[in-house]
Formats: structure tokens, sequence, C-alpha cells
């Protein structure tokens, strides 16, 4: 190395030297680079160029594509790429699609983008399922939910249940017992057999204002008679689901037999009278109400259109109702307990699906969290404590009633199940009373 070279390389060790004290690395990111890469391969797929897939479907047509492009957004392509007996050809058969569909899916791959209609949803979702496109699947459902009416939700439903979507599934279920009497008037309604007809009318959440608009005249003749037998006291009628009345929201806000209400009656011992207090701000069926602090909560409810996670508090000494902290996700129906000094809010149904999860509130940090889930899911149960445990009994559960009991240990965050004794029926609510029973002389 002469001297110049020497030179050159000294001052070029200087200058790094120097340069790396005062300005420490930066990371550049080009955020036009991968947009520019995707519509290279669009263009390359479009014109066939550099294709080495060929994916064969049962109308006999082809669609090409990339290799590693499809395997990067697809599971199911990245397996059937990598698999020993089939990596060395480029042809691959899809079975149970046709060509359009896959196409549409191929194209979602290299573009993000899909366009879902009233036309293709009900092939392109299962076709989305088939791939491992979960994107396409989400939005399938989400566009069917949007699509529901009294003319296409049993169908909906029954689509729903064979590809195993949860979601649709609550969604069409929670539309079908709202709208029951719309619903039958239907063709769809014509092609249920009689054992999901007895199913659905067994329902104890439809929504209509009279059982003579669901039940057989035979029923509706059964059920007067019974009635004035037990008015006179003549007979003692047995809690079944014949004899027993709907739980369809009549509850301190609720519904009466077209609206939901937010007004509120409150009862006076010492008038022995029934009076109206202050109306809540929402209008509120299904709710939970809890008692904590003196002050009473209405947790959640049905507003006739969306499940709430709203919360509002009432103190009955100045009657005036007030927002209070939001739980972390909707609920109607849900089971309400105080214990501690907080407020548990236990499971019911967030409009999509019902829920096992419980969350607390705690009076002096005024947020929500999340404990441990229970076993089941569980809508409208009955709430109690004792002994510093919480018991969770009955409620339902899509179409059954639940017998069981689960309870709550809160030192060590856990669920225990009991079953309630055959007798017990059809239980949604429950009342512990821990003290010696008081009598009245006369």
């Amino acid at each position: 190395m002469d001297a110049l070279q020497k030179s050159l390389l000294c001052k070029c060790n200087k200058i790094h030297v120097m340069k790396s004290n005062r300005c420490k690395p930066i990371n550049y990111v080009n955020k036009s680079h991968m947009v520019r890469v995707s519509e290279i391969l669009q263009s390359l797929c479009k014109d066939e160029a550099l294709c080495e897939i060929k994916l064969q479907t049962d109308d006999g047509k082809m669609v090409i594509g990339h290799k590693v492009v499809l395997a990067s957004a697809s599971s199911y392509f990245h397996a059937m790429f990598t698999t020993i007996d089939e990596s060395n050809t480029n042809v691959f058969n899809i079975r149970y699609l046709d060509s359009t569909t896959l196409q549409l899916l191929v194209d979602y791959i290299y573009t993000g983008k899909i366009i879902v209609t009233e036309q293709n949803v009900k092939v392109l979702l299962p076709a989305a399922d088939l791939l491992k496109l979960d994107y396409v699947k989400g939005v399938c459902v989400e566009f069917l939910q949007k699509l529901l009416d009294s003319t296409n939700c049993l169908g909906i439903r029954l689509f729903a249940d064979l590809h195993n979507c949860t979601e649709l599934l609550s969604s069409s279920e929670v539309f079908i017992k709202k709208h029951f009497l719309e619903v039958v008037k239907y063709e769809e309604f014509l092609s249920l057999s009689p054992e999901e007809v007895i199913k659905l009318i067994s329902c104890n959440y439809l929504t209509v204002p009279f059982e003579e608009k669901i039940k057989s005249k035979q029923f509706v003749i059964e059920a007067l008679d019974f009635h004035e037998l037990k008015t006179k006291r003549l007979i003692t009628i047995p809690q079944t689901i014949r004899s027993s009345p709907r739980l369809s929201g009549h509850k301190v806000g609720g519904s009466d037999d077209t609206s939901i209400l937010n007004s509120v009656e409150m009862f006076d011992v010492n008038i022995q009278e029934w009076r109206m207090v202050s109306s809540m701000s929402s209008m509120r069926s299904d709710m939970g109400i809890g008692v904590l602090n003196n002050l009473l909560y209405a947790v959640g409810g049905y507003d006739g259109s969306l499940a709430l996670k709203s919360i509002e508090c009432y103190d009955p000494s100045i009657d005036t109702w007030t927002l209070s902290s939001e739980m972390s996700i909707r609920r109607f129906g849900p089971g309400v307990g105080v214990l501690n000094d907080e407020m548990y809010a236990i499971g019911g149904h967030n409009g999509e699906k019902y829920q096992r999860s419980v969350e607390i509130y705690n009076k002096n940090s005024g947020v929500w969290t999340f404990i441990a889930d229970m076993q089941l899911c569980r809508f409208n149960p009955g709430v109690f404590t004792l002994h510093g445990l919480l018991y969770v009994i009955g409620g339902s559960h899509e179409f059954t009633h639940l017998d069981s009991l689960e309870i709550y240990n809160p030192k060590s965050n856990t669920w225990s199940k009991a079953t309630l004794s055959k007798g017990a029926g059809n239980i949604f609510d429950g009342i512990v009373i821990d003290k010696p029973p008081l009598f009245r002389t006369n």
C-alpha cells in the first residue's frame, strides 16, 4: 500500500469515527415499497408471467398464480405446496370450488380486496374457510348479519350451523326470537321439521305479546282451564314449559307489549303502594340489577336494537340517575351480584353469542375488570352470596334451561360446579336469607 492510499484510509477512518459519535443509527422504512411490490406481483399474475402454479377446479378451468405469494397468504396453499408428494408438480386440483370463486380469492390474496354480494356470499364463505382465509370468512359473516330479515333468517341459521359460524348462528337465533311473529309468515318456516318447530316455540325468550299467537288452540284451551282451576285453588299446577309464563323481558325498565321502557317504579313500604320515580336515560330490557353502597345499578340490557354495556346508577336520596363506568363488553340478560364491596356482571348475551365471561366493578377504582370465566354460558341466571362465596344458579343457554349451580371463590379466582336436585325445575332467580326467622304475634 503506497503512502497516498494510507493517507486516504486514515482520513476515512477519522471521518467514520467523527460521524459515529455525532449521529445515532436511523432505521428508514420505505412505506411505498411493499405497495410497489404488490402492484408488480399483480401485473405479473395478470400477464401470466413467472407463474409456476396452475390450480384446476371442478369445472375444468385453470387459475394461475405464484407459489410463494399463495403460500404466504394461506396455510392451505402452504401445506399443499410443501408436501413431499406434490412438491415437484405445477398443477394442483382444487376440489369443491368453481373457477369463478377461486379466482376471486386468488385476486384477494394479491390485492387485499374482495367484493361480497348477495349472489356470491354463500359460496365465498365456505371457500374462504377451506382456503383458511379468515378475513374473507369474517366479512362474509358480517355481510350475512346485515342481510338478516324475516324471510331468510331460518336459512341463514341453518347455513351458519352447517359451516360452524358461531357468531352468525347466535345473531340469527336472536333475530328469530325477536321477530318470531314475522318469521312464521314466510316460506322458510314451512320447511322446518315438527321437532324444530317444537324446539323453537318452546324457547323461553320469544318476543310475543300473547301466547295464543304461537301455541295451538288445544294448548290455549288447556292453559285457560289450568288458570281457572288454579284461581279456584282446586289444583296445583306443576312448573312445566306448558304452564310457565315466558321470560321475554317484562322486568323494573323492561318492555310492555309494544316497546322497550326506561320508566322506573318504586314500592313504598310506608304506604304499601308503587309510585313512579325518575326515569333512566336509556331504554332497557333484560338488564341486571345490583345494589352497591346504597346505590341502585341498572347493568347492561337491551334497547331494542343493541345489547348495552352502559351502566346507570340511581341515588334514592336525590331521585337521580347518573351514568357509571361502562362494562368491558355488551351484555343483556346478565346476572348481577355484590360481594366484598364489588359488583359482578355475569354471563348474559352480547348480541352475537351467549357469554360465560364475568367482570367485576370496584367502587374505589371505578373500573370493570375480567375474572375467571364460568364453566357454562348463562343467560338471566340467579345470583346470591353466602359466607364469602358467590353463587350463580340456573339460567339458560340457547334453547336449554340449566339446572346447575356454579360457585365462585374470590380468594382463588376459581369456579366450582354443582348440580341441583332433579325437582328444581327451570331456575332463573335465587334468594338466600342467612338469619333466624322472624315471627310476629298479635
